[in-house]
């Protein structure tokens, strides 16, 4: 009893103490990194050679416009680009660039070498006799052939363009914006308020208002009518006829077609693209600074691979070049003309005639190549791609002096056969330099002139309609 009675007092003692359970609350441990640590983390990854290097973006072109050439690696049509520091460059959708020369000529001969696996190089003229051929024409003694050349190219263009001019499609031509009338609609010109109380605060907030969103909206018509512009400029750009002179020099002969077409007063805003390609780059620099913009020039080889799109061109020049036949039949349209200047049987035989006497003081011509005439209708006509629609003779008397006669040395195949001469020979030249003089038919003083016919055989040749595009029509039809 006793211990049960001990019992039952323990319990009712500790009964009325109730004692909660623990509660115990998780610990949630977060990094913390110190400012210390972050540096040495970013110094670390700065300097880690591990990770690939990211190139800077391109840049961005302010402007864009059409190009003529086509991708000397993949063939693709391209574009050229103009950003803000000036430079230029032609690029294909493939990413293949080339830059442009500042003069504004590109060299596709060396972008080719570059990524065609094979070198391609083209013996071109030197510096110097393009410096001679540019002198001589620019005296005018061609001037009969460059008039003829650019009087069949021009009669050709009218017949492509049907005889209209497209005045606002002329690439020169400054687009004005549109006037608009800012004063017309202001508050204090719509008011018909006559009273002389002056305008509150709220009048003149507004006033203020409407005049700022005039001014908005013909800043923002301005820019789309610029812009819309040159969308519609682009576009017929690029269905514009394409004359390209292939072996174009100094960019002479393609430069009396742009001077016809500016004087003429039905052609005179005609949109065409003009293009020039020529295997030396010393021609093609000479080109693009003649013709200012006015053609596309491009160091290429007229005798391999043209870099044009197929049927893309209209009239090609040949003058006194080298041609590919199976590619000018690739380039040209279907009805597409060759213009083809060669010299006659007769050109210079006066100069020849003095060399053979010892009058030109040392100068050596070659001989004249004959039957010109007959193996280019061959070359061009005998795989029938092409035939012949017109032939034209022109000839002239010159009259010229010593410099004359020595850039026509100067400028063409006889300056490589001056350049063979032995030591010897220039010796013997040098000895015999008085006798010379008084042989010479410039006189001693060599102010005297001569006389010198200049003729030439203009031939045009039609590229013939492909026989795999006429379609024979059926008898339901």
């Amino acid at each position: 009893r006793i211990q049960a009675a001990m019992a039952s007092s323990h319990a009712a003692m500790f009964a009325s103490v109730r004692v909660p359970p623990r509660l115990v609350t998780p610990t949630v441990r977060r990094a913390t990194v110190t400012p210390n640590r972050v540096a040495r983390t970013e110094t670390r990854r700065a300097v880690n050679f591990d990770e690939p290097e990211i190139a800077p973006p391109p840049p961005t072109p302010t402007s864009t416009t059409h190009s003529v050439f086509a991708c000397p690696t993949c063939g693709a049509s391209t574009r050229r680009f103009s950003y803000d520091s000036g430079a230029c460059s032609v690029r294909c959708n493939a990413g293949h660039t080339v830059d442009v020369a500042k003069e504004g000529h590109v060299n596709l001969l060396a972008a080719q070498s570059q990524r065609g696996g094979r070198k391609k190089s083209a013996t071109g003229d030197t510096a110097a006799m393009v410096a001679a051929r540019g002198r001589f024409l620019d005296n005018g003694h061609y001037l009969n052939a460059g008039e003829a050349v650019a009087g069949g190219v021009v009669r050709y263009l009218m017949g492509v363009l049907g005889g209209k001019g497209d005045g606002d499609a002329d690439a020169d031509t400054e687009v004005s914006p549109p006037e608009f009338d800012t004063g017309a609609t202001s508050y204090e010109n719509t008011s018909q308020n006559t009273s002389t109380q002056k305008p509150s605060a709220r009048a003149k907030r507004l006033a203020a208002n409407v005049a700022k969103s005039q001014v908005v909206k013909q800043r923002n018509a301005r820019a789309r009518s610029v812009t819309q512009s040159a969308i519609d400029l682009e576009l017929l750009k690029r269905k514009a006829p394409v004359v390209v002179d292939f072996g174009c020099g100094d960019g002479w002969w393609l430069e009396r077609i742009v001077d016809w077409l500016n004087q003429s007063s039905t052609h005179a805003n005609c949109l065409v693209n003009f293009a020039g390609l020529d295997a030396s780059p010393a021609a093609s620099k000479a080109a693009s600074r003649r013709l200012q913009g006015n053609a596309q020039v491009a160091v290429g080889d007229a005798q391999r691979d043209l870099p044009f799109a197929t049927a893309s061109v209209d009239v090609g020049l040949s003058v006194f070049a080298p041609r590919n036949v199976e590619e000018l039949s690739r380039v040209l349209k279907p009805n597409g003309i060759v213009v083809v200047a060669s010299p006659n049987e007769t050109h210079l035989n006066e100069l020849r005639e003095m060399s053979t006497k010892g009058q030109l003081d040392g100068s050596t011509f070659l001989k004249a190549a004959t039957n010109k005439k007959a193996k280019v209708t061959e070359q061009m006509t005998k795989d029938g791609w092409f035939q012949e629609v017109e032939c034209v003779e022109v000839t002239q008397v010159m009259r010229l002096t010593k410099n004359d006669v020595a850039d026509i040395l100067g400028m063409g195949p006889s300056a490589f056969h001056a350049k063979n001469e032995t030591e010897k020979e220039k010796e013997n030249e040098n000895e015999n330099e008085n006798e010379r003089n008084d042989d010479s038919v410039f006189g001693a003083g060599g102010a005297n002139r001569v006389d010198v016919t200049n003729a030439f055989v203009i031939q045009t040749f039609r590229r013939k309609q492909p026989a795999s595009s006429v379609v024979p029509l059926s008898d339901s039809e």
